[in-house]
């Protein structure tokens, strides 16, 4: 849209103001920050994210804004609002990311309650703050920006702590339960549109567990989590055609899809040495779905067609490398690898990355990256990673992307 270049403007000239902007509420302080970023790619013919690499493209834009307060000296309360115009995805409808009560008992047991990111991986509570990383792009075999919302939140609870290993380091435990909501214009609502499944809600039930080592050895950090979650789709009506082998007759139908079994776990390493900074991730999906058509198109549709149950799932691992040559300029690299395990057959997408990170001040910063990806995901099978056939109608194998971006925080 054409308003994102005059929203990352806007902000960059307020942003020296917001640093200022505490400010006092019922005799507590409220601390305001927030982040903006503004990015370009382009790409040597297929097109990435939902944006038109292959022309050049500026709409890759998103802003948060956070506040918190601690009402007691175990008491802590905080809200993010966060917005994003990232070619289709997000199209500029605000979102409330996350806001919770957190009650600290001691360093061994707290409680959060209300919509919470979810402990998933090392970088899933962070993603969005673009200044916090090395890469313009996080790694997309773990965090795939078309894929945001997916495991990005719950509403529910949380319950965490640390436990000091004494010689062994430290161990940070959390354990959460809540239900999610995918966003609407997530990747999966345009991947189902290629293929004749347009979905109208994905939301359901999630539950799981992080624990996170702080070995002996000085900088390094362990963890592994899991998720177990029960999606529930709905969509409709379905557009019958040769992608999903449906007859006419099926055509204007409504149809459900659960999946009873959703196992989610990833493992994850960190080590900061000196100026070195090396990361690996390594995710594993595995879900049995189950798919229902319905025979009356109306809202409360009537003589549901029989259950058809298949398996589906992805896996995806990268590694990564960043040496910081100064306290301006960091240069780095990473593989991520993603393999989607679907039906009728297995895709993949490969990206190996170089990048440069300048640090102009303590606020500002600009990225230049260079992907060199070979695959498309499973886009021709309606799988949502990256690339999409309604704006990629000749996929080609190979693609090469450069992306330029600009982030402030405050």
């Amino acid at each position: 849209m054409k308003r994102s270049p005059f929203l990352f403007i806007l902000l960059c000239a307020c942003a020296s103001l917001a640093k200022a902007q505490d400010f006092k509420l019922f005799n507590r302080t409220v601390q305001v920050h927030g982040f903006v970023s503004q990015g370009f790619a382009y790409s040597n013919q297929n097109n990435f994210l939902t944006m038109n690499t292959s022309q050049g493209s500026g709409k890759f834009t998103d802003v948060g804004l956070t506040m918190t307060t601690q009402i007691t000296d175990k008491l802590r309360m905080g809200a993010q609002v966060y917005d994003r115009g990232i070619g289709q995805l997000g199209r500029w409808h605000p979102n409330l990311d996350w806001a919770y009560l957190d009650y600290k008992f001691n360093h061994h047991f707290g409680i959060r309650v209300g919509k919470i990111k979810t402990a998933l991986g090392l970088y899933n509570q962070t993603q969005d703050a673009e200044f916090l990383h090395t890469w313009a792009i996080l790694p997309q075999a773990i965090y795939p920006l078309d894929l945001r919302s997916t495991n990005l939140a719950h509403l529910g609870g949380d319950i965490y702590g640390t436990f000091s290993l004494h010689r062994g380091g430290s161990l940070a435990y959390t354990l959460y339960w809540g239900e999610k909501n995918v966003e609407k214009t997530s990747g999966w609502f345009y991947s189902n549109l290629d293929t004749g499944y347009p979905v109208r809600r994905i939301f359901g039930p999630m539950y799981g567990a992080d624990l996170n080592w702080t070995t002996p050895v000085r900088g390094l950090t362990l963890g592994e989590s899991w998720s177990w979650q029960h999606d529930h789709w709905d969509g409709g009506p379905i557009v019958a055609g040769p992608l999903n082998g449906l007859p006419p007759e099926d055509n204007g139908k409504l149809w459900t899809a659960i999946t009873p079994h959703k196992w989610v776990s990833v493992s994850y390493a960190d080590y900061q040495r000196g100026k070195w900074h090396f990361t690996a991730e390594g995710l594993r999906d595995y879900e049995d779905t189950g798919l229902q058509r319905i025979d009356n198109a109306g809202p409360s549709g009537t003589a549901p067609g029989p259950w058809s149950l298949f398996p589906y799932g992805y896996m995806g691992w990268y590694v990564s490398a960043a040496y910081r040559i100064d306290k301006r300029l960091e240069l780095g690299a990473y593989d991520s690898q993603y393999q989607y395990l679907g039906i009728p057959s297995p895709d993949h997408c490969f990206d190996r990355t170089i990048a440069a990170r300048i640090d102009l001040n303590r606020f500002w910063d600009v990225k230049v990256e260079g992907h060199f990806m070979t695959g498309d995901g499973g886009a021709e099978q309606g799988a949502a990673h990256g690339f999409y056939l309604f704006d990629n109608p000749a996929l080609t194998h190979t693609t090469k992307l450069l992306v330029v971006r600009t982030g402030l925080n405050f």
